[in-house]
């Protein structure tokens, strides 16, 4: 049988006689403080917060409890009281608004960082169609340096500061670069997890890169004088490694395309009646802006020889031992062992193209497309989808022309 519940004290509580209320034999006895709020006491001694209220143009009377005494003081289940008074005022219902509270805190403590971030990752990654290299890269710095000190955390509970902390961090280790990236990446996090979790209000990461130091930005080491490229040339046709890092260190120069996406050429991609680089969409390395790249004579030739080394292999530049592509360090190998690693690096022949090549007024819409640039005019870009591939081929072949010019003049 329940038990009865009528014993009712109308005194304003104090914190002595909260805790010094005895246990009735019987019945439930109920200490009033005011506003509705009530300390119930059991026979076995327990006592019991609740709080009695009606909700605007009703007349049925509900409870709510406020917890158990002395784990909330006297003091506590007053605050809630008036918070509770705050509620109803504005037609807010306690025991939903509780019950809502209750479901939230479920969903926040699924939704910590670490797995919002990992699901982002993934979605980032099919959408943008990244290449697996990128995805790793930033799936590392992630698990580095922001799952040890906030992965845990729901994302609804992160401050700033805990952000900006990290931040500081590695700028204060020189690592200006990398805190931005990070930054870009954590804020596209907290931009999904507002998007795609209810609870999730805003976005604690939005406005810290004013807090950040801003980078120098410099350019990859490169080469812009004629003589000096016409010697590299002679030492990089002269290196006696494999034919594979050779011939990936001479044609480079030749297309200047990034490191990435020369390197992991494809057999299947090569077009021998065109004389083409047919490049595809490809999950292992993010391409940008891709179309086709038209072999001067010279770079054919490089190509040709290298059919006979790898062309029974998937790779152009194949590890044959391996059966894999030549690693992101095997062209500044080269470059390092003729002794030109200090002053370039292999991203670096984009820059000595573009340069060179915009000196000799050539149309930088063809340069541009050869680099793989989408267009600076938004307006033209948008609508002009054409690659100019005959003009590139005219271009690319007066270059590497001009290139062996330059190797023709070393004395």
């Amino acid at each position: 049988m329940g038990l009865k519940k009528h014993v009712v004290l109308n005194v304003a509580l104090t914190e002595t006689q909260c805790r010094t209320a005895a246990a009735p034999a019987k019945n439930v006895k109920k200490y009033f403080d005011g506003g509705g709020l009530c300390l119930q006491v059991t026979p076995d001694g327990k006592k019991y917060w609740r709080l009695y209220y009606r909700m605007p143009g009703s007349k049925k009377q509900q409870t709510v409890s406020f917890g158990v005494y002395p784990k909330v003081s006297l003091k506590q289940a007053r605050q809630r009281r008036d918070e509770v008074k705050l509620l109803i005022a504005r037609g807010i219902d306690p025991k939903l608004a509780a019950k809502q509270l209750r479901q939230d805190r479920a969903v926040a403590l699924e939704n910590t960082f670490a797995d919002v971030a990992r699901r982002w990752l993934e979605h980032r990654a099919a959408v943008k169609k990244w290449g697996k290299q990128h995805q790793r890269a930033t799936r590392s710095m992630l698990e580095r340096y922001m799952y040890p000190r906030i992965g845990d955390y729901p994302v609804t509970e992160i401050e700033p500061t805990q952000i900006l902390r990290v931040l500081q961090e590695l700028q204060s280790a020189g690592k200006i670069e990398t805190s931005h990236k990070l930054l870009s990446a954590t804020t596209q996090v907290f931009r999904y997890a507002m998007i795609t979790i209810r609870i999730c209000k805003y976005n604690p990461a939005a406005d810290l890169s004013e807090l950040l130091e801003t980078g120098k930005s410099v350019p990859y080491r490169h080469i812009t004088d004629p003589a000096e490229i016409g010697r590299l040339l002679v030492a990089l046709d002269e290196y006696t490694g494999s034919p594979q890092a050779r011939g990936l260190a001479r044609l480079h120069p030749l297309i200047f395309t990034r490191p990435t996406e020369i390197r992991l050429m494809r057999w299947d991609e090569i077009d021998f009646e065109q004389r083409l680089w047919r490049r595809s969409e490809d999950e292992t390395v993010r391409r940008k802006n891709v179309n086709a790249v038209p072999f001067s004579r010279q770079a054919w030739e490089i190509i040709a020889s290298l059919h006979l080394v790898t062309g029974r292999t998937d790779y152009v530049f194949c590890n044959i031992h391996r059966n894999k592509p030549f690693s992101a360090g095997a062209e500044s190998k080269v470059l390092k062992s003729i002794g030109y690693h200090e002053k370039i690096v292999p991203h670096g022949w984009r820059h000595t193209a573009s340069t060179l090549l915009h000196n000799q007024d050539y149309d930088s819409i063809w340069v541009e497309k050869q680099l793989g640039h989408t267009d600076k005019n938004e307006v033209r870009g948008t609508y002009n989808h054409a690659d100019y591939l005959e003009q590139r081929r005219r271009m690319l072949q007066e270059w590497a022309d001009y290139l062996d010019t330059l190797k023709a003049n070393v004395k």
